[in-house]
């Protein structure tokens, strides 16, 4: 990737992304419910923290190449 752009919103939810513009992913790698076989452990568990919090990890291909991952967890009160 040349670029990556990290963004963080803060409201009734917190919004992590991070999208780059690199080769992208595998498709066994994208959709929100798969297990990122091809890779390590680490966005397994980063995906299964999400979930212990009451969140979500999602990996998207972006249109043009590149990925966005988008990690939502709830704020608490």
């Amino acid at each position: 990737a040349r670029k990556v752009e990290v963004s963080l919103d803060v409201g009734e939810e917190l919004l992590l992304q991070v999208a780059d513009d690199g080769i992208g992913l595998p498709p066994e790698d994208a959709g929100q419910d798969q297990q990122c076989r091809s890779r390590g452990h680490g966005l397994a568990n980063m995906r299964t923290r999400a979930a212990a919090l009451g969140g979500s990890l999602k990996l998207e291909a972006r249109p043009g190449g590149g990925t966005l991952l988008s990690v939502r967890l709830p704020v608490a009160d």
